[in-house]
């Protein structure tokens, strides 16, 4: 229950945080946080194989996402957002294949992590937990919203000052991106042949959960494009996110994790260390000793003189006949 929990919170939070950011990488990383909330969730939901299969179709296009990303950057000089735009007439391949990585991350149906998060989606809801399912549900929603955000922006949007002299990356940059794109696509296919060297089985069906991921990343593709796309809707309308934005540029999330890390978790650590090393190792170290100390001591009744024993048998009959007697 607690995985589960915290699980649905870690891909919510995250996810919250990746639509306010403004470098491609940041985005890219607080995606990563909000997939593997999913990842963690199923785990919860008693789901490991539905968790472990996410985890390999997210390798591929989120690989894929950084790869491209970085032939982004490498383009115009700079991770931000607003340096790039246009990129999608200047850099055809890493365009296309950042597209691709963007919707098989979003779960759109047909690419790689539609399969995968669909099997969660259905796994925590099966499990009866129903809070986790509705923080995975909008999640969904956010992740393609934030993505989608990321390709209106840097690949269709406005052409900067920097991208207009930006240009396609070699083979060396671009063969990898088509690997990975490719898995991106198809590795969610294999999902029986993922659950038998698993050890499980899996039998691909759409269900409630999976239509309505579905449709809420579809929605959320659509409300990027009215934002970022064709500008229809005007960013101010979501001005009540300001304060979110602001509060994950500051670093202040950052540093509370450091510092939950060094003063939470570390000293929590060190005080289960400490109770194990000296309570639970010592409580057996004393039974161990005590038992040893003991057997020294009952090794003097054993003298090998057979009149001690018949003595001490007539006198253990004496104590048995008295303790009798008395009752």
């Amino acid at each position: 229950m607690v995985m589960a929990w915290l699980g649905g919170f870690t891909a919510l939070f995250a996810a919250v945080l990746a639509t306010v950011q403004t470098d491609i990488k940041r985005v890219l990383a607080y995606s990563t946080c909000s997939q593997l909330g999913y990842m963690v969730c199923a785990l919860g939901a008693g789901a490991s194989m539905a968790g472990y299969f996410h985890l390999t179709t997210h390798a591929f296009f989120k690989a894929l996402l950084f790869l491209a990303a970085g032939s982004m950057i490498h383009a115009v000089h700079s991770n931000e957002l607003s340096a790039m735009g246009g990129l999608g007439r200047r850099m055809k391949i890493t365009s296309t294949v950042f597209i691709v990585g963007a919707l098989a991350l979003a779960g759109i149906p047909g690419l790689a992590g539609f399969f995968s998060k669909d099997l969660i989606l259905e796994a925590v809801h099966e499990a009866g937990l129903f809070g986790p399912w509705a923080m995975l549900i909008a999640a969904a929603f956010l992740t393609a919203f934030y993505m989608g955000r990321v390709v209106f922006l840097a690949i269709f949007g406005t052409a900067s000052e920097s991208s207009e002299h930006a240009h396609e990356s070699g083979f060396s940059m671009t063969g990898p991106l088509l690997l990975l794109a490719a898995g991106s696509i198809g590795i969610g296919y294999f999902g029986s042949d993922f659950a038998s060297l698993a050890g499980g089985s899996y039998h691909f069906h759409v269900g409630m959960s999976g239509m309505l991921g579905t449709a809420c990343a579809l929605a959320g593709l659509l409300l990027s494009w009215l934002i970022y796309g064709s500008r229809q809707l005007s960013p101010q309308a979501f001005s009540f996110l300001a304060p979110i934005g602001r509060l994950a540029r500051s670093g202040l999330v950052d540093r509370f994790f450091e510092f939950a890390y060094r003063r939470g978790a570390l000293v929590f650590a060190d005080a289960v260390g400490f109770f194990d090393r000296y309570v639970v190792d010592g409580v057996m170290n004393w039974i161990g000793w005590s038992t040893i100390m003991s057997g020294r001591r009952l090794r003097k009744t054993q003298t090998g003189n057979v009149r001690d024993y018949v003595y001490a048998v007539v006198a253990g009959t004496v104590v048995i006949v008295f303790w009798g007697l008395s009752r």
